[in-house]
């Protein structure tokens, strides 16, 4: 997934040209990239927001911006097959699933942790099956709000 698809490419430039400066610039300004990202179904944290910023100060162009999005992809990538093993270790006995108990072990414990309101909107969110159960796929889909 390190390459973006037609359609990828073509929802971003979409987003972009919304938020040039002018509408004879071919760049964005950087503090602006949050808006953009979320334009396209992205939700980046505010510390990678923070990092990119960091990394790109002033403006970005088109293919700047292509690269950000690449970069932020393969981290994602890389977070998801992390959460997808947690997810494993904490189903010990492959169920394929996790209990409430489970998964507040999992957030508790995945890379800083979770505050306890955090928690709770984590909790309001979780698709559970009738018998309290949180699949994998329901479990990536909360994390990466699919």
């Amino acid at each position: 997934m390190s390459e973006l698809t037609d359609d990828q490419i073509d929802d971003m430039k979409d987003a972009f040209s919304m938020f040039k400066k002018k509408s004879n610039s071919d760049t964005i300004n950087i503090k602006d990239l949050r808006a953009v990202m979320l334009s396209i179904g992205l939700n980046p944290k505010d510390e990678e927001i923070a990092q990119m910023e960091k990394e790109k100060e002033g403006e970005i162009d088109f293919p700047e911006f292509c690269a950000l999005i690449r970069e932020y992809q393969k981290q994602a990538i890389n977070s998801k097959d992390e959460l997808k093993e947690a997810f494993r270790v904490f189903d010990q006995q492959g169920k394929g699933y996790l209990t409430k108990e489970e998964l507040e072990t999992v957030m508790r414990n995945y890379k800083d942790g979770l505050s306890d309101k955090q928690f709770d909107l984590v909790m309001e969110k979780a698709q559970f099956d009738t018998e309290g159960h949180l699949s994998l796929d329901n479990f990536l889909k909360l994390i990466f709000n699919e």
